[in-house]
């Protein structure tokens, strides 16, 4: 079918097509066939339904499911014609004209179509790039936070002895008689809280802190709590729940300490083995951070060099995506109305757009130099990239794999490998100097080499 196409920008084209009468009607008699095939109605055999009466109780349906198919394959078919590569899900027309969504009553179908496509752009030599690399040593603080977080992790919570008093951090033992109105909340039930969280059971309790902090133990202490409007009962939401909560005891968060026993039991032989395991684990986070910059210094390097113009379109939509997901991160962590949340999320629009399109510009670099330099994901690639996530989140590989292909991530994931593999070859394949982090020496760059 024919079709002309019109340059809009660098990177976007507007196609116009034309799909003739007798192919409409072809798609038409065709759909109206296979209903016919299937329709039963009473006082006609199977598939002998008249048109006539397909067309008036059906006719509606049958002409917006062709007008959505014809205009699929017509714009597959156009794409294909004028050999264009997209970026993005084409825009039919005008999405808010409705009555432009529709069949002609005669005739052929006009419509057009916009299309953002990849930008044609001239690669840089990137091979033999010269880059400092700097290397972040690590410190006697930075092991001992990590042994302090690791002991911190392994911690118990222990009885206090009787006659020790509260102190901040505990966990408060008590029992509980607690209703609202003829609702019973809890009758002399054992319940544990940490007064920091001011939780009981479920409900706020803003006086915890100050009621373990002045009461000693066996001491009985009436409460007030204000039953919450997200509370599971509908019918208790706003409502009082009152009544006694005594205290039975305490237990203390203890920390063991750093020591050989507690190098032995996490596997290690003694303190000194534990200290060094610790320090290579950091120095090798170190080297992958060093190694992930000396990638961005390549990228930013062939960024600046190459002219790669962008569709406005992806960009824009993906920025309205982030800002809103930042916003609604806002709400949530900050408690910030709606209204408040976008707007402080709009304070960094600039940036972000910035962001989005370095990293748009990165992939277009990453996707050619993978396709000039032959690198692929190779099943073998997929299979220790999805053995890798089943180690991590304990799960079977072939559970993982069958998440992966239902949920349509497979093409995800080997775009990830290939992104894996060509910065690994950026990296290899660049002249690398070491700087120790602190020194201001500024990284030098060149155009020798081949790309």
């Amino acid at each position: 079918m024919p079709s002309t196409i019109k340059d809009l920008g660098p990177c976007e084209k507007e196609i116009a097509v034309t799909v003739p009468d007798e192919d409409i009607q072809s798609a038409l008699n065709k759909s109206f066939g296979e209903l016919r095939k299937q329709m039963v109605l009473p006082g006609f055999r199977p598939g002998k339904v008249p048109r006539g009466i397909l067309e008036k109780r059906f006719g509606d349906q049958v002409r917006h499911e062709v007008y959505h198919d014809i205009v699929k394959d017509a714009v597959t078919d156009a794409i294909k014609e004028h050999e264009l590569d997209p970026v993005s899900e084409p825009h039919i027309g005008d999405e808010d004209d409705h009555d432009a969504h529709e069949l002609p009553e005669s005739g052929g179908l006009d419509f057009s179509f916009t299309v953002e496509i990849k930008p044609e752009f001239d690669l840089p030599k990137y091979r033999n790039l010269e880059v400092t690399r700097k290397q972040q040593p690590v410190t006697d603080d930075q092991v001992e936070d990590v042994l302090g977080r690791i002991a911190e992790g392994h911690a118990s919570w222990e009885p206090v002895d009787d006659g020790v008093e509260y102190e901040k951090g505990d966990l408060v033992q008590a029992t509980a008689t607690l209703a609202a109105g003829d609702h019973e909340i809890a009758d002399d039930k054992a319940v544990s809280f940490l007064p920091e969280q001011e939780m009981l059971e479920g409900l706020p309790f803003p006086d915890a802190e100050e009621v373990a902090s002045e009461n000693a133990i066996d001491a009985t202490v009436e409460v007030s709590l204000t039953i919450p409007d997200d509370y599971s009962d509908e019918d208790l939401r706003g409502a009082t729940a009152e009544g006694k909560l005594t205290i039975e005891g305490y237990k203390r968060r203890i920390v063991p300490p750093i020591d050989d026993d507690l190098a032995t039991t996490l596997g290690h032989e003694d303190l000194a083995s534990f200290r060094a395991d610790v320090l290579k684990d950091l120095q090798s986070e170190h080297d992958k951070l060093a190694d992930r910059d000396v990638v961005q210094k390549i990228l930013d390097i062939l960024i600046e060099k190459a002219d790669i113009p962008l569709a406005e379109g992806p960009t824009d939509r993906m920025l309205e995506r982030q800002i809103g997901q930042q916003a609604m991160q806002l709400q949530m962590r900050e408690g910030l109305s709606a209204e408040d949340a976008k707007a402080k999320a709009e304070e960094d629009r600039d940036e972000m757009r910035t962001s989005i399109q370095r990293d748009t510009r990165a992939w277009l670099l990453v996707e050619r130099i993978a396709a000039k330099e032959k690198i692929f994901c190779l099943e073998d690639d997929v299979d220790e990239s999805l053995e890798k996530i089943a180690r991590q989140h304990d799960a079977p590989p072939s559970r993982v794999r069958e998440y992966y292909e239902q949920n349509g991530m497979l093409p995800q994931l080997r775009t990830e490998v290939v992104e894996r593999k060509v910065c690994e070859f950026l990296r290899d394949s660049a002249r690398i100097s070491d700087e120790e982090a602190g020194d201001d020496a500024a990284a030098e760059t060149s155009d020798s080499g081949e790309g």
